[in-house]
């Protein structure tokens, strides 16, 4: 920081200072400001003057440098002013940093970014300033202060990406609770790969910001993503999981169990992560799973890994429960039997586990789709020739991910008028149909595609039947024969 004239603060004097005499700091704490709130603050100091005085030090040879008000100093350089109003106080580098910071963090539009290195350097002018004490100094929590640190965590791309608003605050939370192994993935994930996913990684190593942020992933999606390939510890989730000191407290000295929503692990996650379970290793219990009944073995966990972090609770598969794990226990019976007769005695199917019988029904569904999509095409048709594309109607047909890789791609944005045109960009663009998607599609245009898979159901059900009476009646004929 620049040399001040004297030790110590004086209370300040408001004066006219002539603009020559005055010089910018280089310590300000505010580094980010966007280019329309530079332009309107020089048009409106162009049009009516300085409305609020700036703060400024005496410093050697008689002149001045700005502590507060850097803007409005930027601004009556471009406007011509010969002359400036200022308060004048002496004030040290700790107290001209700490006047700077108060005014900045009042204006409510000092960026994140430039808080938390601002509150890094504040430290650095005496240890005595600990979050507490800066915390204090600016009317803020300590975890205000704590979270806004956590930000210089991140790799400098990060920041620089953040400050230049490429990325919002709400990646740049997620992003500091990433490992540092991934954090460079999870970072490319925030990006939509609308021209490649080569592309973003050359634009990010270019710190082409501008081009990126149109291209931004929305937070949620970014999220998912990390609560899909990180491990959290569970004192990290309490922030998160408001619900988790009072488990924590009721759990005991037993704790709460790391669980995973992934099936397997990599060999190298298997040796870094030994306590976790995995997903076919418990059995979850509760509403909106297969089970709901709690048995005496039940224990209480959390998703820490491969999906979004809750509270679960959970029975462990082998702990021979006769409530969640009957199977197990019937064909461990049946292992152990004497063989009687002749050969070996059969053992038992084990019943399907809840996740078996899902896949089942899920993969049931497809197979009726499949064999009835074309029928209900057919249903469909005649009804299409009435129908005039809508954006609303695109909106159902397509994701937001398509819809805004066609307007990349042609040119198109999704209104009422260029619908069609969406459409056929879309298709141009290899659109897939799912069993979801279609069914979305054709409720708009009034079509009961679930009521229609019924009929044909009950249709091909009674085919089959009389079928199989006709099967009967001619080997019942060729037998009397």
């Amino acid at each position: 920081m620049s040399k001040h004239t004297s030790e110590g603060s004086t209370p300040p004097t408001l004066r006219s200072v002539p603009i020559t005499l005055v010089d910018p700091n280089d310590w300000n704490p505010r580094t980010h400001v966007s280019d329309k709130d530079r332009d309107e603050l020089r048009a409106d100091v162009k049009a009516h003057g300085i409305q609020q005085p700036l703060l400024l030090r005496p410093i050697d040879g008689g002149r001045f440098e700005v502590v507060a008000g850097m803007q409005r100093f930027d601004a009556a350089q471009h406007a011509g002013l010969t002359e400036i109003p200022a308060l004048i106080q002496t004030l040290d580098d700790a107290e001209a940093f700490e006047a700077a910071m108060r005014e900045n963090i009042q204006r409510h539009d000092m960026h994140p970014m430039d808080e938390a290195r601002a509150f890094a350097r504040w430290k650095k002018f005496d240890k005595a300033f600990t979050d507490e004490a800066i915390a204090e100094r600016i009317g803020k929590s300590v975890k205000y202060v704590q979270r806004r640190k956590r930000l210089l965590s991140l790799p400098g791309p990060m920041q620089d990406a953040f400050l230049a608003d490429a990325i919002t605050d709400a990646h740049a939370a997620i992003l500091v609770g990433v490992p540092d192994e991934l954090k460079e993935k999870a970072f490319h994930e925030c990006f939509l790969p609308i021209d490649g996913h080569d592309v973003v990684r050359a634009r990010i190593n270019k710190r082409e910001w501008a081009k990126l942020a149109p291209d931004v992933a929305a937070p949620a999606s970014v999220q998912d993503w990390v609560d899909h390939h990180c491990k959290y510890e569970v004192a990290e989730l309490q922030e998160r999981l408001p619900e988790l000191p009072a488990l924590i407290q009721a759990a005991g000295t037993t704790g709460l169990i790391d669980l995973s929503e992934q099936w397997y692990l990599s060999p190298a996650d298997k040796k870094r992560f030994p306590q976790l379970l995995l997903r076919d290793q418990y059995t979850e219990i509760g509403s909106g799973t297969h089970y709901r009944t709690i048995c005496d073995k039940a224990e209480r966990g959390v998703i820490v890994h491969g999906g979004r972090p809750r509270p679960v609770t959970f029975c462990r598969v082998g702990n021979q429960c006769p409530v969640h794990h009957a199977s197990e226990i019937r064909k461990a019976e049946a292992d152990t039997l004497p063989l009687r007769g002749k050969g070996k005695a059969k053992t038992p199917k084990p019943e399907p586990s809840a996740w078996e019988l899902k896949q089942r029904k899920e993969a049931a569904q497809q197979r009726a789709y499949a064999l009835i999509k074309g029928a209900a095409l057919r249903s469909v048709g005649p009804t299409l020739v009435t129908v005039t594309p809508t954006a609303a109607l695109v909106k159902q047909m397509l994701s937001a991910y398509e819809i805004k890789e066609v307007a990349q791609k042609t040119g198109l944005a999704l209104s009422d008028k260029t619908a069609l045109a969406v459409l056929i960009g879309s298709t141009l663009l290899q659109k897939s149909w799912n069993r979801g998607s279609f069914v979305a599609f054709t409720k708009v245009l009034g079509f009961d595609f679930k009521k229609f898979e019924r009929e044909q159901a009950k249709a091909a059900a009674a085919a089959k039947k009389a079928k199989a009476a006709k099967g009967k009646k001619a080997a019942k004929k060729a037998k009397a024969a």
